[in-house]
């Protein structure tokens, strides 16, 4: 019994994880539902698979995070050039 508890306990704080780098990356619905398609148990498989998706969409992450904080860069100087305020205040 606990050992089934704990599995749980680990399964779902890959899958909040997961689902949160999902979202944030913009991965498919039809990605996801491939990934959640290969859970169907508490097997240490089933983990395994978890915390390989963790790794690798923490990698993707990383290698977007120039772009993303080019991105935002470009929307500040956007909202700061629509708010009309010279650049050396």
């Amino acid at each position: 019994f606990n050992l089934k508890v704990n599995r749980e306990k680990k399964v779902s704080k890959y899958a909040e994880e997961i689902q949160g780098l999902w979202q944030r990356l913009g991965i498919s619905e039809k990605e996801r539902a491939q990934f959640m398609s290969s859970l169907s148990d508490l097997s240490p498989i089933t983990i395994l698979n978890c915390k390989a998706e963790l790794e690798r969409l923490k990698a993707l992450r990383d290698e977007h995070v120039k772009d993303q904080i080019a991105r935002h860069k470009t929307a500040i100087g956007e909202l700061w050039d629509e708010m009309g305020i010279p650049e050396d205040e």
